[in-house]
């Protein structure tokens, strides 16, 4: 009879014909390190999202209503990231992460917006003209 092995630590197995790991702690390190590797992307992306989201608050927070593109890429911003998006009336996207929004504008600059009832579609409520 072949001897079976724990998939973590590679001891032999003894007991049951159909055990796997020698104990509850080489199981959880197993599963773990399995779901760290398969998540790790996923894991990034939220990391990001609430990077872009914190620097939006932080601007917001002190008042800044508009900034330029480039102090939002050095603050660490990355537009790639976003949570939803919407197009205003005006035909300009706003992009969200979580409930801070921004437009950017044909000259560089980019316009913080808040919105306070996520549940509406923001492009409704801004009926602003930007034209």
């Amino acid at each position: 009879m072949k001897k079976k092995l724990c998939q973590e630590c590679h001891t032999i197995l003894i007991g049951r014909s159909d055990k796997k790991f020698c104990d509850t702690y080489c199981k959880t390190a197993f599963h773990n390190k399995n779901y760290r590797n398969n998540h790790e992307k996923i894991r990034y992306i939220n990391d990001q999202l609430k990077k872009n989201r914190q620097i939006l608050k932080v601007l917001s927070d002190a008042g800044i209503a508009e900034t330029q593109r480039i102090k939002l890429l050095n603050a660490g911003f990355q537009f790639q990231y976003i949570t939803h998006q919407s197009t205003a009336s005006n035909k300009f996207d706003v992009r969200f992460c979580y409930e801070f929004g921004y437009m950017e504008t044909l000259n560089g600059q980019v316009i913080i917006l808040y919105d306070s009832n996520p549940g509406i579609d923001y492009a409704d409520k801004l009926k602003l003209s930007f034209n």
